[in-house]
């Protein structure tokens, strides 16, 4: 979801609906509308040199929630002391070359282990070496604040670059920390699997019927409840 509109400029009229205004400025009416007078006054009595709305202003605050985000995220992990890595690449729509970085580590908070999944950052990468993609991988994570002693695990598809068993990227970060295990993507794994699989008609005949059953139980909440009820009399070990 976009968070500008077409008229996304200017001082904010609390009392017009504007259909094409952006995300940021429908919340801070919405604000408005919900009863905050300090919000209200400032929007519509406040300098207009500042009104602290501009697009300059909105990149700044999801800057910030992003480095707040980080900062939580590499504080848990650096308490559980034992983290994996996982890494994937792909070129965005401005044909830019971008990795996305992800922590998967055991919550510190929790008294019953729970492992979790956090996105940390994107990353524009140039050189697609394994050597370079092992580089920027460790500099963004200690960039970030992460203690890579606690590295015990990565996890990447299975291009050459990236899981290369000698100029891989894992091979190149392993040399480094030898705990740091490889283990190829499993969703990608059971993902090549039945793209393969579905060449045969009669698995793909099947997984389409799977796949209809799926969506008629799963577009009616009444259908999910009466699948939920069949399922704990058969299974009781379910509830």
């Amino acid at each position: 979801m976009s968070l500008r509109g077409k008229t996304d400029s200017g001082r904010i009229n609390v009392d017009e609906e504007v259909k094409t205004g952006g995300k940021f400025r429908e919340l801070l009416k919405f604000r408005v509308k919900a009863g905050d007078e300090i919000l209200k006054k400032h929007l519509t009595e406040g300098s207009s040199n500042a009104q602290f709305t501009s697009a300059k202003v909105q990149n700044q605050l999801i800057n910030i929630c992003s480095d707040i985000i980080s900062e939580k995220i590499v504080e848990k992990v650096n308490r559980a002391k034992i983290f994996s890595v996982m890494a994937d690449e792909t070129t965005d729509v401005s044909k830019q070359e971008q990795m996305s970085l992800c922590i998967r580590y055991i919550d510190p908070d929790l008294t019953c282990p729970l492992i979790r999944e956090d996105f940390l950052k994107f990353v524009v990468v140039s050189d697609l070496s394994g050597q370079g993609l092992a580089k920027t991988i460790i500099e963004n994570l200690q960039s970030a604040g992460i203690n890579l002693n606690f590295l015990i695990g990565q996890s990447y598809d299975g291009a050459a670059y990236m899981s290369g068993h000698l100029n891989g990227a894992q091979a190149v970060i392993r040399k480094k920390y030898p705990k740091a295990l490889f283990v190829h993507f499993s969703a990608h794994s059971l993902n090549l699997a039945i793209n393969d699989a579905c060449k045969i008609t009669v698995v793909r005949n099947t997984v389409g019927s799977v796949s209809s059953v799926c969506n008629f139980f799963r577009g009616s909440a009444q259908r999910t409840d009466v699948l939920k009820k069949h399922v704990i009399n058969h299974f009781p070990s379910s509830r």
